[in-house]
């Protein structure tokens, strides 16, 4: 029967955040050379917080310029990206897809995403709901790793 994979349970290290984790390797080498270089591990939240939407920050927007490929092998195509970065022949999200190679160079591709609160701030319900069942899952994913710690002392 082949050995379970190796996985670890990591918390952001942001003070005050729960935020887990959990990453799965395929031998142990793999785990302990990422312990090793991931001293100090990040959520999304806190990793890049310009592009999380919040309350408090209801719309971002995005622009990716189409423009030529940087290397000799891929100068005749056409790639989406950050001026100066091309990136990617083809971006998609909810609702929408590109490819590069549709649009001359120089094209802007805008997105943009917004968050509409309700009407009514007390309408409470699911988010506090939700969020405290986040933080128990969170909690008893850092308790089951503490206790494979102890086994494994």
């Amino acid at each position: 029967m082949p050995r379970p994979r190796p996985t670890a349970i990591v918390q952001c290290t942001e003070p005050g955040c729960r935020e887990v984790s959990m990453r799965v390797y395929d031998n142990r080498t793999e785990q302990r050379e990422d312990s090793k270089s991931h001293k100090s591990y990040k959520c999304l939240k806190h990793a890049r917080p310009s592009e999380v939407l919040s309350p408090e920050r209801r719309t971002i927007t995005t622009e990716l310029v189409n423009q030529p490929g940087s290397m000799s092998l891929i100068k005749d195509k056409c790639f989406w990206g950050e001026p100066g970065l091309p990136r990617s022949g083809f971006v998609y999200g909810p609702g929408f897809k590109a490819f590069a190679g549709d649009f001359p160079i120089g094209t802007v591709l805008r997105i943009t995403a917004t968050v509409e609160l309700p009407a009514d701030p007390n309408m409470g319900g699911p988010p506090a709901e939700f969020a405290a069942c986040a933080y128990r899952f969170a909690d008893a994913m850092l308790l089951a790793r503490d206790a494979q710690r102890e086994e494994g002392k």
